[in-house]
């Protein structure tokens, strides 16, 4: 073979890597630039959408919050609904509020909706503590104790808040072991409660009638350092005017204003109990210390002192102050200006007042229903007052124990006690299905009877003495456990007392846990009412040793006592404590007692001079 030439330096070097080859490796180093390219491009796509997004939701974000600020929950949802519907979504922030709302207008369909929708969301939403916390607040506002617990237990980490939240479902549906058992729980955990998680306690304690507990977590929470605030002095007043305990609560506000300065919440909650002692006097230093301080006369405060003045029969100031209401006036301000003309006797402008609440765009609610039904079963007109609850019931409401209670509670004031006892009937065996039809009530919905009912039945029979069928109720109540109810128990010793069972009236006072002022003065009345004066006054010396405070009653029967039994003397000292409980002077149930025991007992002169200085005089 040839020998080959040699290579020139001017020829072009041989090629060291195949055309394909070097076509393959110049793909290899494009395609990450490529797919660099992507996903820059993909992420700048995304970024634009989150900022269409955010400028979508932007106004109806503004327009929730407004709303939930003012407590306009069905203009938020209202809201949300319209942003969901122009395809945008809330973000971390916004969807707490809409949860808020969702709660605050008791809608429970829309309430999970958005809960989908956070769990939907990925782990921005759903994994976000705030959102999750949210959650768990919604549930417990709307009672629904189970969600509240599932969504409590899907949380990676449960702060206070979350802890605070469940224990607040608990407390509102009245189960306080479970309540008091997750604050131990917490503790045990490493979470240090906060005031608002004692405030929580302390207020599911107050609100179910258990005074006791609640002071007693009260005082435990200044042992553990907790300062209470305003807020937690609100908590139990609240809960004592919840349960007409408004003695209680006027203590406990003076109290309070030794060491801290009242806020509009504490002038709305204590207001009540203003108008259910009528302390008019009270009430008004109250609403000019409103004035005095520049608080915003709101619908709370408003409606709580129309209430007053309309209690005390001063309907001028209420009207007035119905006028003055700063805010845009909502159905409970309405339904207590409503009362005000029942209350007035004036049935045409209640009704003109219901119509005017429609044309301000408010539709009446269960309570304005229920507030009718009172007064016509009062005045007898029974057929009215059932015409009211088919009202209810083609406005979409659902009669509730309140309308039963008010419609029994009048039937009986007015005497028509056949009526009365024929609706308690029906709602003992709604459940069963043993009950008649009646064509104004959805019978596939039973309405069980509260404590309420039973305290109103019983004073039915009681005045009719009718023992056998008092004895059935309580066979009920110990049934479905409504005796541990302080005023069902109150009223048992009373029906008993007055139909001259005194064992059996004994034997339920003493099955009384918390003995308060009320049960007392039903078995002192009860021994009074027997003839057995004696007894009710060693009584009376055992309530001064619980240190229990006396009320009016109290001191009212054992001054009678003393009547029957002449005990001038014991009869004297009395006559020096109510000069020292009630300095301003007598009132007029004392001053009778008082000449009514002095006169049996010959101090003609001493009676005399009682009747001279009492002002004034009936």
């Amino acid at each position: 073979p040839l020998p080959r030439a040699p290579s020139s330096p001017l020829a072009a070097p041989p090629s060291r890597t195949h055309p394909l080859t070097r076509s393959t490796a110049t793909c290899s180093t494009a395609r990450p630039r490529a797919r660099g390219m992507r996903r820059r491009g993909t992420r700048a796509r995304s970024a634009r959408v989150r900022e269409r997004d955010r400028d979508l939701a932007a106004p109806f974000a503004r327009e929730i919050g407004a709303c939930v600020r003012a407590r306009r929950w069905g203009a938020a949802c209202e809201a949300f609904a319209s942003m969901r519907a122009v395809g945008a979504s809330p973000d971390r922030f916004l969807l707490p509020q809409v949860l808020r709302a969702c709660a605050g207008l008791g809608a429970p369909g829309l309430a999970a909706a958005a809960h989908a929708l956070a769990a939907k969301g990925g782990a921005a939403l759903a994994g976000d503590p705030v959102v999750g916390n949210a959650i768990v607040a919604m549930y417990a506002a709307l009672g629904d104790v189970a969600s509240a617990r599932a969504a409590f237990a899907s949380l990676p980490d449960r702060d206070v808040v979350a802890w605070t939240a469940l224990i607040g479902a608990h407390a509102d549906a009245g189960e306080l072991d479970e309540a008091f058992g997750l604050f131990e729980e917490m503790q045990e955990s490493g979470v240090r409660p906060d005031v608002i998680s004692w405030n929580t306690l302390v207020s599911g304690f107050a609100r179910n009638g258990d005074l006791g507990a609640a002071l007693h977590l009260f005082d435990e929470m200044r042992l553990r350092g907790v300062e209470p605030g305003v807020n937690s002095w609100n908590c139990i007043i609240s809960g004592c005017v919840q349960n007409a305990l408004y003695e209680e609560a006027m203590g406990i506000f003076q109290e309070m204003c030794e060491s801290k300065v009242p806020d509009s919440v504490t002038v709305a909650s204590i207001l009540p109990a203003c108008a259910g002692l009528q302390a008019l006097r009270i009430g008004k230093q109250l609403h000019s210390y409103v004035l005095r301080h520049g608080i915003k006369l709101n619908v709370y405060i408003g409606a709580s002192l129309i209430s007053l003045y309309s209690e005390c029969g001063e309907f001028d100031y209420a009207r007035v102050v119905f006028s003055y209401i700063e805010e845009e006036k909502n159905v409970t301000v309405w339904n207590e200006l409503i009362q005000l003309y029942i209350r007035e006797g004036r049935m045409d402008k209640a009704w003109e007042a219901y119509n005017l609440m429609q044309e301000d765009g408010l539709e009446p609610d269960i309570v304005t229903y229920n507030s009718f039904i009172a007064e016509y079963a009062r005045a007898g007109q029974k057929e009215q007052a059932y015409e009211l609850f088919s009202g209810m019931v083609d406005m979409g409401l659902k009669p509730n124990v309140v309308s039963m209670n008010a419609l029994i509670c009048g039937l009986y004031q007015h005497g028509l006690y056949t009526d009365a006892l024929d609706a308690f009937r029906y709602m003992q065996c709604s459940g069963d299905g043993k009950a008649k039809s009646w064509k104004f009530l959805d019978n596939s919905s039973p309405i069980k009877p509260t404590g309420t009912t039973i305290t109103g039945v019983l004073s039915l029979l009681t005045d009719l003495k009718l023992d056998r069928l008092g004895k059935e109720v309580h066979c009920y109540a110990l049934k479905n456990g409504l005796t541990s109810n302080i005023f069902v128990s109150s009223k048992l010793v009373d029906l008993y007392g007055k139909t001259g069972d005194m064992t059996s009236a004994a034997n339920v006072f003493q099955k009384i846990e918390n003995k308060n002022v009320v049960t007392w003065n039903s078995l002192l009345a009860a021994y009074k009412h027997n003839r057995k004066p004696e007894v009710a006054l060693k009584l009376f010396g055992e309530v001064l040793e619980s240190n229990l405070h006396p009320n009016l009653v109290t001191v009212q029967i054992a001054l009678l006592s003393c009547g029957m039994t002449m005990a001038l003397g014991y009869g004297r000292e009395l006559h020096s404590y109510i000069t020292k409980c009630w300095s301003g002077g007598y009132p007029t149930t004392l001053a009778c007692a008082l000449m009514d025991m002095y006169g049996k007992c010959g101090n003609i002169e001493d009676a005399r001079l009682v009747f001279e200085c009492t002002v004034p005089k009936d």
